[in-house]
């Protein structure tokens, strides 16, 4: 069976080789049924090998039907997504994208009862590689669900593959200790390296070594709209748990996790151990205030006053987009950081009850 997978994702990237030859640009047409989501805009963001990263957008016409064109320098990594409402269908999946003529159809399905809209793609070679290959260790639903044990198989028995960077980006940077990091870093080889994840992982690498889990959070001072200045270590002495987490007044997810997440676990868990510190990325004081009043945040929170390009939280902690958190001790040990790690929270404060 082995021998047969291998030669079918063999005879699929030949396949794949001589149709990207005759063609230099992509057309993704879509199609959906769910009524529902007619006229919503869809965005795809292109993941693009020369270290860059796209975004186009189109609106779902009238009767479900959706267009992307455009050209990419290699197969690479894509992603569509929609902004929705709490009664629309989620849309938020990777593939692979290549230039040839890709067909996607959005079905309805439910996972956990929640409906989304699950893809189902035809034309692109390296896509159904990339399900071939990493069936076991991707499931799309919801957006994208990665299971560590195959992943890991995977990335040590394909180091040149175009696949085993993302995957690693995805499961293991975040938690991964620095040492650990660099090694698989230098296994990576051949096309590996020439992909978009492998080159955004190598720009982190000295981010990556202060802000690991396990690591003392980088130390910063910043004012709150009082002009105090706090310092996250200081703030964090002597309590057993602070969740330091970076949000903008312009950011709608943001302000979503503090009204919807945040500020119940706030109420929760403040008198069990936890304080949080918020970390605006705003330029500007105005509307950073009306947003902190607005949400009728209850905890400190503090702000740069810079654009997002020469901020700390971009510099000093590699975050290139907000929300996002570091769960830190009493000493500024992170113990865990993420864009959605509210259930890590509450997963270590019953640990410290027991």
């Amino acid at each position: 069976m082995k021998i047969l997978l291998k030669t079918t994702i063999i005879a699929l990237l030949c396949i794949f080789g001589t149709v990207s030859a005759q063609n230099a640009n992509f057309t993704i047409n879509g199609r959906t049924e769910n009524k529902s989501v007619f006229g919503n805009m869809l965005y795809l963001t292109v993941f693009s090998n020369n270290g860059t990263e796209l975004i186009d957008s189109t609106a779902i016409s009238p009767n479900g039907t959706f267009v992307f064109k455009g050209s990419v320098p290699s197969p690479c990594l894509a992603k569509i997504s929609m902004n929705y409402k709490d009664d629309e269908p989620v849309v938020n999946f990777h593939f692979y994208l290549e230039n040839n003529a890709i067909t996607m159809n959005l079905r309805n399905s439910t996972k956990y009862n929640i409906p989304y809209l699950k893809p189902a793609i035809t034309g692109s070679v390296s896509d159904s590689a990339f399900r071939i290959e990493c069936g076991d260790c991707f499931q799309e639903h919801i957006g994208s669900e990665t299971w560590d044990g195959p992943a890991i198989n995977y990335i040590e028995s394909n180091p040149g593959s175009i696949y085993a960077p993302f995957l690693y980006y995805d499961i293991f940077f975040d938690d991964v200790d620095y040492k650990s990091f660099c090694r698989q870093m230098e296994k990576f080889s051949g096309e590996a390296r020439n992909t978009y994840h492998y080159k955004l992982m190598k720009s982190k690498a000295m981010m990556k070594k202060y802000i690991s889990t396990g690591a003392k959070i980088p130390d910063f001072t910043l004012a709150d709209k009082n002009g105090n200045k706090v310092n996250v270590l200081q703030f964090a002495k002597g309590k057993k748990y602070v969740l330091v987490t970076f949000w903008a007044s312009w950011c709608g997810p943001c302000r979503k996790e503090i009204r919807d997440k945040l500020i119940p676990l706030y109420n929760e868990f403040h008198d069990k151990g936890l304080d949080i510190l918020s970390v605006s990325v705003d330029d500007n004081r105005e509307k950073w205030i009306a947003a902190q009043t607005a949400e009728k945040v209850p905890w400190t929170d503090l702000c740069e006053l810079v654009p997002m390009n020469k901020s700390m939280a971009q510099k000093l902690f590699g975050i290139d987009s907000v929300p996002y958190s570091f769960l830190i001790n009493g000493k500024g040990k992170i113990i865990a950081h993420g864009n959605n790690i509210v259930h890590l929270v509450k997963y270590y404060l019953s640990l410290s009850k027991k």
